[in-house]
This record gives C-alpha cells, sequence and structure tokens, in this order.
C-alpha cells in the first residue's frame, strides 16, 4: 500500500505510528524527483523473521547507495581542494545536476548558485562561454 504525503511532518507522523501500532509493517520511503518524499509504501511481513530480513535487505542497500555517493562525493572534494581548473563544454546542466545531487540543493537564484559553485569549483572554465567572448 502507498501512502501519499505532501509534508515531511507527515512521513513522520505515519513512520512514528506504523512502529507503534504495526509490528508486522515495514515502511518504505519514496523519494520525489526534486528532492523530499513523495509516498510512504507500506509492506507487509507474515512474520518477526521476515520483517528482520526486509529491513536488513534495505539497510544494506541504503548502505551501499551511501558509499556511491559519498564515492564521487570525495572526487568532487579532491578537485575542490586541488584548486586545478575545471575545463568544460556547455556544462551549466551538468553542474546544476553534480551541485543538486552531491553538494547541497540548488539555492533560489543564478546569483546565489554560481556564489556556492565557485566555492566547491573555483576555477570553472566553461569553453562554449570562452569561445563566445573571442568571437565579438
Amino acid at each position: 500500500m502507498n501512502i501519499d504525503v505532501s509534508t515531511e511532518r507527515q512521513v513522520q507522523l505515519i513512520l512514528e505510528i506504523l512502529v507503534e501500532f504495526f509490528e508486522e509493517l515495514v515502511p518504505l520511503i519514496i523519494p520525489a524527483k526534486g528532492g523530499g518524499t513523495q509516498a510512504v509504501r507500506v509492506v507487509l511481513t507474515s512474520s518477526k523473521e521476515d520483517k528482520n530480513l526486509l529491513e536488513r535487505e534495505l539497510q544494506n542497500l541504503e548502505d551501499e547507495q551511501s558509499r556511491r555517493v559519498r564515492g564521487f562525493r570525495e572526487v568532487i572534494d579532491l578537485i575542490s581542494a586541488s584548486q586545478k581548473p575545471t575545463v568544460s563544454h556547455n556544462s551549466l546542466n551538468d553542474f546544476t545536476f553534480i551541485y543538486n545531487m552531491f553538494v547541497a540543493p540548488l539555492p533560489s537564484n543564478v546569483d546565489e548558485f554560481i556564489c556556492s559553485l565557485r566555492s566547491v569549483f573555483p576555477h570553472i572554465f566553461d569553453v562554449t562561454h570562452l569561445m563566445k567572448e573571442l568571437e565579438l
């Protein structure tokens, strides 16, 4: 069963109720594409052993995902710490995605985004932008 939610507070309330009153149910958080939570999926388990097995599998999947994200985040941190130039081609979409997935939620406007992006990637050279400047 899926329970649609519109706020993180609803998610917390659903999780509290499921844990407190329903031992045989396991909640699964379904993330929304833009961040946050889209729904809570509730899975019925037939025994305590099944519930424990499912929870262990979910924890293993979460740990694996965390290792992947941490691994790429370490690459970003190494690039940032090196203070070396990052050369790219037409990369605004790429940097927007990388920033949103591995650094922080996107700021509310472009100026804040550029300022924050420069704190992570201090020297970005976009070849497309440079070529436009040379075509004066």
